[in-house]
């Protein structure tokens, strides 16, 4: 067997039997959504439609076809993965495959709008239609809903959004919208992740087409999740993957005793990177000075190291790129430099003032008390470990 068995057998039947496609989609058997608690899980690998390979660090991480669908048969063979959404040529590649058997299928409509275009907002429909969508057999379409004030060319895709809620609702499958409030920092679309934003999004996607009976949600995961769910009766997905796509990416830097830093990788965008610098540095130097305190006063073997753990995301709603970090101190012999409030207080204060001296400071910096946040939090200790396994494995060479 060859290094691509899969991307192999399939170009087979495609050049000399394409019509195994069609009949590979109308014989497979159909999934269904799961009753009781209302969760479901589906894989989305829709981003290469629009030109978009990249994952962490690696511009072309999607590039390898063979390496693509392995990852998503593996993926739809795990316990509790409930279905697939992607564009025609996933989708049938996964079907001949076998890999879609039993699984709940929806399929991306609107791609045109490329990565980085400079017509990326005009998302035009050049995926599935409504048709396409019932032909295939599949259980609803998916479109981007991303909403630039200042782009006039918004309007048309609020317009096309409409129409093919409408066409799918005729046609009783679901129209799965994912909306955003968007705008371009430094040539690039950046997507508003706060909860306001959020909430306005949800109000102009739910107001569209003659019916919303068929129309779905699908929403990234945000901090003030049940103010966020209380602005729509509509059912809604969350985005999921990465978390540290939320975060921005969680990466472990290395401070040494001296207050030296080690390599720092795996944040996303420039502004994450060049904040982490100056912060991260300026932190190493705090805990290395506090945390000798410490082990001075407690007559303790002095390590070599300790380990920070930083989450980095930035922040759309700024005049110049910015992002907001969070460190977090995983040596429990450093902790205890940091355990009464006036060993706090002093900590804070000599971080503030070097951070300002630095002119990147754009808020004062706050203490938080992991035990003091709530449970759905992307902070707590569960919600860091997945983002640093995902951070962990996108760097990874």
């Amino acid at each position: 067997m060859g290094a691509t068995p899969l991307t192999d057998a399939i170009i087979e039947t495609r050049v000399h039997h394409p019509e195994r496609i069609a009949r590979a989609l109308a014989d497979r058997p159909r999934g269904i959504a799961p009753a009781g608690d209302g969760k479901l899980m589906i894989i989305a690998c829709d981003h290469p439609a629009r030109g978009a390979l990249a994952a962490g660090g690696d511009p072309l991480a999607m590039a390898s076809r063979e390496e693509v669908l392995a990852r998503c048969v593996t993926a739809l063979e795990r316990p509790g993965v409930n279905g697939f959404l992607g564009t025609a040529d996933l989708i049938e590649d996964l079907a001949l495959l076998g890999a879609l058997n039993g699984k709940l299928v929806y399929g991306s409509m609107n791609r045109g709008g490329l990565a980085g275009a400079a017509f990326e907002m005009d998302d035009r429909f050049t995926g599935y239609d409504a048709r396409g969508v019932v032909d295939a057999g599949l259980d609803g379409g998916k479109m981007l809903l991303r909403v630039d004030y200042e782009d006039p060319r918004t309007a048309g895709t609020i317009a096309s959004c409409a129409h093919a809620i409408d066409d799918l609702a005729g046609r009783r499958v679901m129209a799965m919208v994912e909306p955003f409030i968007s705008r371009r920092v430094g040539g690039r679309i950046v997507n508003d992740l706060s909860a306001d934003a959020i909430i306005t999004s949800m109000a102009i996607a739910s107001g569209l087409g003659r019916t919303s009976a068929y129309t779905w949600l699908k929403l990234p995961a945000v901090d003030d999740v049940e103010r966020v769910m209380a602005a729509s009766t509509l059912p809604t997905l969350i985005l999921g993957g990465a978390v540290a796509e939320v975060a921005g990416g969680v990466v472990d830097a290395v401070v040494e005793s001296t207050g030296t830093v080690g390599e720092v990788a795996g944040f996303v965008g420039s502004a994450a990177r060049e904040a982490a610098g100056g912060v991260v540095d300026t932190v190493g130097g705090l805990v290395s000075g506090f945390a000798a305190k410490a082990w001075r006063k407690e007559r303790l073997p002095k390590p070599g190291k300790c380990r920070i753990v930083v989450a980095a995301r930035t922040l759309p709603d700024q005049e110049k790129e910015a992002a907001q970090l969070w460190c977090f101190l995983t040596d429990e012999v450093t902790k205890r430099a940091f355990q009464s409030d006036d060993q706090i207080d002093e900590a804070f204060q000599w971080l503030e003032r070097k951070l300002a001296e630095q002119n990147i400071l754009l808020d004062v910096p706050h203490y938080v008390n992991q035990n003091d946040l709530p449970n759905d939090s992307i902070l707590r200790a569960d919600s860091l470990a997945k983002m640093r396994r995902s951070a962990n494995t996108e760097i990874r060479p």
